[in-house]
């Protein structure tokens, strides 16, 4: 295993982590176990979804690992429209503390590996759009978002642009209840416009 650096000129691929399968989960990137991207306060990163048609949700589930053994008490997840194939203007925006933590028992990368569960919303996404959705945490620098081998191949460093060879493990459904009850920070509409992408100029990512 080793770190490496994202920069603008580089960004590498990686391969995951899991997600339940809810009876009317309307999206899901099921995990492979296999790798991670970290995804904390000083780098954010995001993957895009598409409905096949109309949908409301209000659970959001996620795989990750902690490089130093620390599990985020604290997450921020945010839903994007799309703007030229990145993402653009931030629909909603949650912090979520304690959401319900699993362990899938399942290593990662030789890390234990966590599924996460937190509710939100609800939001009603339109079929055949697509989306994106962020998820980073609030309270642990090495804290690495599970990756996929399912969905287009890429997914996006909000800073540095896209990154191929692997989608993030996450899942959307409108039946799960978690105990936790996210805290909203800030919940904005869809405008005209695109939001401005600024970010980080390098992080590390994690690859077995």
């Amino acid at each position: 295993m080793k770190l490496r650096v994202f920069s603008a000129a580089a960004i590498a691929a990686c391969v995951l982590s899991s997600i339940p399968a809810f009876a009317d989960t309307t999206f899901s990137h099921p995990s492979d176990h296999g790798d991670a991207y970290y995804a904390d306060v000083s780098q954010s990163i995001a993957d895009n979804f598409t409905l096949a048609s109309q949908s409301t949700f209000n659970t959001l589930t996620w795989n990750g690992i902690s490089t130093n053994g620390v599990e985020p008490s604290s997450f921020n997840i945010a839903f994007y429209a799309d703007s030229g194939g990145a993402p653009g203007a931030l629909l909603l925006t949650e912090d979520v503390a304690t959401p319900v933590e699993i362990d899938t028992g399942i290593p990662n990368a030789g890390f234990e590996e966590y599924l996460y569960t937190a509710n939100f919303g609800p939001l009603t996404f339109a079929g055949g759009t697509q989306y994106w959705v962020g998820i980073t945490a609030n309270t642990n620098f090495q804290f690495a978002w599970g990756t996929s081998s399912v969905g287009d191949g890429a997914f996006y460093h909000l800073g540095n642009g896209p990154v191929g060879g692997a989608d993030l493990a996450f899942g959307l459904s409108s039946n799960a209840a978690p105990s936790t009850t996210p805290e909203p920070s800030s919940i904005m509409l869809l405008a005209t416009g695109a939001l401005g992408i600024a970010g980080a100029a390098r992080k590390r990512f994690l690859r077995a």
